[in-house]
């Protein structure tokens, strides 16, 4: 080994991006400076679905404060790459391949501070679908002497099985309350949505109407994508209160507002971001998403709001070679000077194995216990 080299394990993908049932392909490098013995070097997969917020609760006498989280495993595999036995000095590569399930989730990423609206109690909430690998060399003792790579996180691709249909109407009627309890005539609305699913990155054409036939004026309208968010815990304990407006498209009336017995017909643009994540139901995690269709009264009259569902999807894959990570200094990084070592040229005290035909690489059970590898 170079001088200053240590024992290290190092993991890289092909690519940082892949489809439920593609094949998943990378290696293990191992720096090993000093001789010692294993129990196994072994590559472990981890994907999980988990959320997690704090809020505020009165108790009585006092605030308090109360996290809660939920945690579901959706991969758990484990695949040995080295028995146990002596480990020479030396740089190893070690190749692997596995096949992702056809059911798994695409990765996600929530959290509350993007959020418009949720309760003043809430202090702060996160969410994700997140997936990694990680090289563990178990060592004969306490478990604080096991030879760990850093977890190289990638992502997964969501598909929708959602089947998509043409156009869509809703429609709605309200009464016009004036300080929460007297009517004063009636609002019907109707939204005309392009599509039942709708991909990020692209643009809706939302057509509807509006017949004002109260006594106010509808001084403002406007059509949001709107996104709600909840939350379940191991527990039980369920938060649905968080809602952010994604998109706002301020409409352009005939008029200054709406006067009382009239009625416009709607159509605007509403861009759906790259940004946000697509539409979920999990466990823990639950993303919906309608079009908001709001006129705007005055101060004492409420205003008239109606909802159309819509799913949204992530955009059509294209399978384009993603970047590897790059590794920073000291990360166990193989020394150019030693050229590494196949899995087929170990002694066959290591229980290195050649790599297989990608017919022969296993696909991962979606549902497995629980590793028992720390």
């Amino acid at each position: 080994m170079g001088q200053g080299q240590s024992t290290c394990l190092l993991v890289q993908l092909e690519r940082s991006t892949y489809s439920p049932t593609e094949l998943v392909r990378g290696t293990v490098y191992f720096n090993v400076s000093e001789a010692f013995e294993t129990d196994a070097l072994v590559l472990r997969v981890i994907g999980e679905e988990h959320a997690r917020w704090t809020e505020e609760c009165y108790t009585g006498l006092d605030y308090d404060e109360s996290t809660y989280r939920g945690r579901t495993q959706l991969i758990g595999h484990e695949t040995t790459l080295i028995e146990k036995g002596l480990v020479e000095p030396g740089s190893y590569a070690f190749p692997f391949q596995f096949v992702l399930p056809s059911s798994l989730p695409g990765s996600l990423e929530w959290d509350q501070k993007n959020c418009t609206k949720a309760s003043l109690r809430m202090r702060s909430g996160r969410a994700a679908i997140a997936y990694s690998v990680q090289a563990i060399c178990v060592k004969p003792g306490r478990l604080d002497r096991n030879i760990k790579s850093e977890p190289l996180p990638f992502k997964v691709l969501p598909v929708s099985s959602v089947p998509y249909t043409g156009p869509a109407e809703f429609k709605d009627s309200q009464t016009s309350m004036v300080c929460g309890c007297f009517p004063r005539g009636g609002i019907s609305g109707s939204l005309l949505l392009p599509t039942n699913v709708a991909h990020v990155g692209s643009v809706l054409l939302i057509k509807g109407h509006l017949e004002n036939k109260a006594t106010a004026p509808i001084k403002k309208v406007l059509i949001h994508l709107v996104q709600r968010t909840s939350l379940r815990s191991n527990s039980g304990k369920s938060y649905s209160g968080f809602i952010t407006h994604v998109t706002e498209v301020d409409v352009d009336c005939p008029q200054a507002s709406l006067q009382p017995g009239s009625s416009t017909k709607l159509e605007c643009k509403v861009p759906v971001p790259l940004s946000i994540p697509p539409s979920f139901f999990g466990r823990h995690i639950q993303i919906d998403y309608t079009i908001e269709l709001l006129g705007k009264m005055d101060s004492l009259t409420h205003s008239f709001r109606m909802d159309a569902p819509i799913i949204i999807s992530s955009s059509p894959p294209q399978m384009l070679p993603g970047p590897i990570p790059s590794t920073t200094p000291g990360s166990g990084s193989i020394p150019s000077s030693l050229p590494p070592k196949t899995a087929g040229d170990l002694p066959q005290s290591y229980g290195g194995v050649a790599l297989p035909s990608k017919a022969a690489a296993p696909a991962l059970d979606p549902h497995p216990p629980l590793s028992t590898v720390s």
